[in-house]
């Protein structure tokens, strides 16, 4: 049975954003599985798409007058397309290139782009949805239904809070938006005056079973060994900015949001954006790899994470009046701190995937979004900066580096180990 499902109030921030940045593709959230072999036929993939808009209802949702409903003309050839990757450009930037094909006008706000001509043995399927219709759990729900035959529960309406509930969320919200607009330390060179508005995009591979040895010396979850990495190559990043005399913002540290899933349990139907965040401080000051990720490991716990999740429950409620000023807050937080996600990859992806990677949005007044995909044997660390940033090319490597330290410093050479 389906139904028209209203805006939650993170889908009206994004429709609300979105509708205020230089180009839609900056709002666009997606996956990339690269596959072997040349691109299937188009009636191959059609199929494939009607097969998993069946499995999962919420793939033939639009947004009609400002709420979700089924369309009632839904046709999965309109969002399925072909991109052919320019002769000389590197993958990462013929994915740039791909990001600026629209997505479907009128219908529901998401399509699977094919990427191919960049090697004659792969492809790339890239899964793109539009931040207003689905979150990085949504989209996850949805690419498990395409590519693994998971079945979705058609959408239905959030359930209407407490009033009891309504009043604490929006207090905690009016709380949040006021700690995102709090002043932050600086954390990256200054944006070049001549540099031309680009977008710097790589992709860093990390071996996951360094991840589990960290994990057995230490017992530190992924999540905190990721911010730990980050941590660490920020500091590297502008040493000048981490070491003693430290400014009183210095001293602080520079706060992140872990992002949280507040999707409802026994309801996973993947459309909207119902995600929460915990704060973290990096403790970039620190000189220890292994001391900043025990300080990450204090603050990032199973306790707070329970804690956020209750004082966040009626976000997707939030009243509309709070959008300009919530925009207007999230808008200066994507400039002042690091954007930091995670997805767990080896879910999503196909058996035969021989890659995967998240596709990050990078609205023109975002200066770093980094996201970790972890895989079975690899954690791919994806890095999208503003171009006109000096030295914004070493990130990439800085965040290698930081994984190594932190794995040399943590971590107990067994007899006859090779070299890592």
């Amino acid at each position: 049975m389906t139904c028209t499902v209203p805006l939650a109030f993170l889908d009206q921030i994004m429709w609300y954003g979105g509708e205020r940045i230089d180009h839609p593709s900056q709002i666009v959230t997606g996956c990339a599985a690269v596959m072997p072999g040349p691109a299937p036929g188009r009636e191959q993939l059609r199929r494939f798409l009607a097969e998993g808009a069946a499995r999962a209802p919420v793939l033939t949702y639009r947004l009609a007058r400002a709420r979700w409903e089924p369309d009632p003309a839904f046709d999965p050839d309109q969002h399925l397309g072909y991109v052919r990757a320019q002769a000389g450009r590197t993958l990462d930037d013929a994915l740039l290139d791909l990001w600026k094909q629209p997505l479907p006008q009128g219908r529901p706000l998401w399509d699977l782009q094919v990427l191919h001509g960049h090697r004659d043995d792969e492809h790339v399927l890239c899964y793109r949805s539009h931040h207003a219709f689905q979150d990085g759990v949504s989209a996850l729900l949805c690419l498990q239904a395409l590519m693994n035959g998971r079945t979705l529960p058609a959408p239905k309406p959030w359930p209407k809070p407490s009033a009891w509930s309504a009043l604490t969320s929006t207090w905690h919200a009016l709380w949040s938006l006021a700690q995102l607009a709090r002043p932050q330390p600086r954390w990256r060179p200054a944006r070049g005056r001549t540099a031309p508005p680009a977008t710097l995009r790589r992709v860093t591979a990390l071996p996951a079973a360094h991840y589990r040895r960290i994990a057995a010396a230490t017992g530190a979850g992924s999540t905190q060994v990721d911010l730990a990495v980050l941590a660490g190559a920020l500091r590297t990043w502008q040493p000048q900015y981490w070491n003693p005399p430290l400014s009183r913002l210095h001293r602080r540290g520079l706060t992140v949001g872990v992002p949280i899933s507040l999707h409802r349990r026994g309801h996973p139907d993947g459309l909207g954006n119902h995600v929460g965040a915990v704060p973290v401080t990096l403790p970039c000051a620190e000189p220890s790899p292994a001391r900043r990720l025990r300080l990450i490991m204090a603050q990032f716990t199973q306790e707070r994470v329970a804690l956020a999740m209750r004082r966040q429950a009626g976000v997707p409620t939030l009243p509309r009046a709070l959008l300009p000023l919530a925009w207007a807050c999230v808008r200066r937080r994507f400039d002042n701190v690091p954007t930091f996600t995670f997805m767990p990859g080896s879910s999503v992806l196909p058996p035969e995937a021989r890659d995967g990677f998240a596709l990050l949005p990078r609205p023109s007044f975002m200066s770093m979004a980094v996201q970790f995909t972890h895989l079975r044997d690899t954690v791919n660390v994806v890095s999208v900066l503003d171009g006109g940033i000096p030295r914004a090319e070493d990130v990439p490597h800085l965040l290698r580096a930081a994984f190594e330290d932190l794995c040399d410093a943590v971590c107990t050479p067994t007899p006859n180990e090779g070299t890592t």
